[in-house]
């Protein structure tokens, strides 16, 4: 396979019980998953993985590779394709069966969990917008971060029954300086 898609990535079931996360061992990157109380193994068909994140009910895992966004169960098994993805920005798995991710120079992308074609769920306001990393929480409301474009930089929260009706959630210069520490 190619190089991986993504530099590692780590996330903990909705139950709080198991770690999955992207690991190098033996030349071989791939995603593990890791329950509290036992041993950790890889994930078959999971090589050059990158950002992982849960399904709801915690029985299968979404990740990135190879310009994909793919899902396997923590059960192992082959992969199911869901999608093609540029350069992957973070994911999220609603309750109501969509997979949200963010890609670099784009809004937030959307699929069914069973996979198609993506759909816009935000729209950019200038080529130079980026909408990444979002996070869903209950009550049916997405939490992003732009760090560019005509939007101001920060963290903004809309609903996902109405996305284009963002607020602003955090000021840029501190998200500016979560994203990038040190700077």
């Amino acid at each position: 396979m190619a190089a991986a898609t993504a530099i590692g990535g780590f996330t903990v079931s909705p139950d709080g019980t198991t770690a999955a996360y992207v690991a190098n061992v033996k030349g071989k990157t791939a995603l593990w998953i890791h329950p509290l109380d036992g041993t950790p193994r890889m994930l078959p068909g999971t090589e050059d993985a990158g950002f992982p994140f849960w399904s709801p009910d915690g029985k299968s895992i979404a990740f990135f590779a190879g310009g994909k966004l793919l899902r396997t169960t923590i059960a192992g098994g082959t992969p199911l394709i869901l999608c093609d993805v540029g350069s992957p920005r973070g994911g999220a798995w609603s309750e109501d069966g969509r997979i949200v991710f963010g890609t670099f120079g784009n809004g937030i992308l959307q699929v069914p969990e069973s996979g198609g074609m993506s759909r816009a769920l935000t729209t950019s306001e200038a080529s130079s917008d980026e909408h990444m990393w979002p996070q869903l929480v209950p009550g049916g409301h997405l939490l992003y971060w732009n760090i560019g474009g005509n939007l101001e930089r920060g963290a903004y929260a809309a609903s996902l029954a109405k996305p284009a009706e963002r607020v602003r959630a955090i000021a840029s210069l501190i998200a500016w300086a979560i994203l990038f520490p040190g700077l």
